[in-house]
C-alpha cells in the first residue's frame, strides 16, 4: 500500500522578471497530495507558481524543498 504525501508549502528560489536577482522564498497554499496518481506534483506546482505570481516573482523559479503536512 502506497502512504499519501501532502505538502502544504514550497521553499523555492525564484526570480522577478527581466533581472537577474534570484530570492529564496518559503511559499504555503492548501494542503495538496503529490503522490496522486494522475499530475500531483504538477498541481502542487502550478499552486507556487500562483503565490509566487501574488508576490509579484513571475519568472523562473526552482523547488529547493517541500514543506510536508506534519
Amino acid at each position: 500500500m502506497d502512504t499519501q504525501t501532502h505538502v502544504i508549502g514550497a521553499k523555492v528560489s525564484c526570480k522577478t522578471r527581466h533581472v537577474n536577482d534570484r530570492h529564496i522564498r518559503t511559499v504555503t497554499f492548501e494542503r495538496t497530495q503529490l503522490n496522486c496518481e494522475y499530475s500531483g506534483q504538477a498541481v502542487a506546482c502550478g499552486k507556487v507558481r500562483e503565490e509566487l505570481n501574488k508576490l509579484g516573482f513571475k519568472s523562473t523559479w526552482s523547488l529547493i524543498k517541500w514543506i510536508k503536512e506534519a
